[in-house]
């Protein structure tokens, strides 16, 4: 659960992808008076690939994309 002045943690996971992705995005929303201090990319976004990342009051948009495909089809983004 989280606390009001708390950190908190989020993680977005991509399962049973059909074939090796080379780009994903997503924008996750929150409440307008969260404030987002650590950004970060897991372990199914390559090195070579490019993260995007976009913030407005009440949301984070991330968006990474590569020239191929990525080796894995599932993990953490």
């Amino acid at each position: 659960m989280a606390v009001q002045g708390q950190p908190w943690r989020v993680v977005v996971k991509l399962e049973r992808s059909a074939q090796p992705p080379s780009g994903l995005s997503f924008t996750l929303r929150y409440p307008a008076g969260l404030t987002v201090t650590n950004r970060q990319v897991g372990t199914l976004i390559p090195a070579g690939a490019l993260p995007l990342w976009g913030e407005v009051p009440g949301g984070l948009t991330l968006a990474a994309v590569s020239a191929g495909a990525w080796p894995a089809g599932s993990g953490v983004a």
